[in-house]
């Protein structure tokens, strides 16, 4: 295994900023188009052919899925939707999606 990916836990303000956000910004909405992202770069891994980008494949896979498990484990830091008045845009968007 790479030793970068060995490195400590991410902490929460860092996963967030991986995944591109601010801490205390609402997240939860997005992390299924995470997930997808996670899926392609693993399918670039498995069929990159070039042992260097290969390797930036894997490692920002390891980032990202490090960032994830973290913010889903503390998803309970995440402000409720009301209290960033995006229930009515939630559910307009889930309706016209």
């Amino acid at each position: 295994m790479n030793t970068a990916h060995l490195q400590e836990e991410l902490s929460y303000e860092d996963a967030m900023k991986v995944l591109g956000y601010e801490p205390g910004a609402i997240v939860s909405p997005h992390l299924p188009a995470f997930g997808k992202v996670a899926e392609k770069l693993g399918e670039l891994v498995r069929a990159t052919k070039d042992e260097k980008l290969q390797t930036s494949f894997r490692e920002e896979l390891y980032r990202l899925n490090d960032a994830l498990r973290v913010v889903e484990a503390e998803r309970y830091r995440e402000p409720p939707l009301r209290a960033k008045g995006m229930g009515l845009r939630l559910v307009l968007s889930l309706l016209l999606a």
